[in-house]
Order: C-alpha cells, then structure tokens, then sequence
C-alpha cells in the first residue's frame, strides 16, 4: 500500500474537501432535508431539524428567487429525496477519503 502525502500538501485535495463538506452539511442536511420534512410551505409546523433560521432563510429565498425550492413539484421532491438519501453519504465517504489521501473516489468524485 503506498503512501499518501499528509492533506496540507496535497492543496488541490483540499479543494474537493471544501467542496464535499459544504454540499453534505450545507446542501444535503440543511437546505435539501428542508425540502423533505416541509412538504408544504403553506402550512407547517417547524421541524426539529434543520433551525428554525435556516427553514425561514430557504423559505424566503424560494420565495424570492427560486419557487422550484417553494413551490415544490413531485418531480423536485424526487430529486431532493436522492440527494438526501444517495449523495449526502457519498459526500461523506468523498469527504473522508480525500482527507486521508485514498485513490478510489477521484474518478467517481469527478463523474
């Protein structure tokens, strides 16, 4: 088994790091787990995950920006539920596998 270089020296790594942590912490568990427990912005009750702050700021910014994100159409609850349910442990595994430097998730990472 070869050597990985420590992640401070590997600075490109670091990159895809930030990348996968923002979109399993942020994407995944805050912005896209909203769309899964809130079926209905109309008429909800506050979840105890993700914040009430966080619920609040997606809602406004469907509202302002992105009505897919409030509005949310059957076809956009399907894809959150894969991101939810597929791409945040995919995350998780990229995320750990760059910081200790293993070879197997470059190719599907960049796929």
């Amino acid at each position: 088994m070869r050597q990985s270089l420590p992640l401070g020296e590997r600075r490109f790594d670091i990159v895809f790091v930030v990348f996968f942590l923002f979109n399993l912490v942020f994407i995944s568990y805050f912005v896209d787990l909203e769309q899964v427990v809130i079926p209905d912005t109309s008429n909800f009750e506050y979840p105890p995950w993700p914040p009430r702050f966080l619920v609040d700021a997606a809602h406004w910014f469907g509202r302002n920006f992105d009505p897919l994100l409030y509005l949310r159409p059957v076809w956009r609850r399907a894809t959150i539920w894969i991101d939810v349910l597929l791409f945040g442990p995919f995350y998780a595994a990229a995320v750990f596998a760059y910081w200790k430097g293993r070879d197997w998730i470059r190719i599907p990472s960049i796929v």
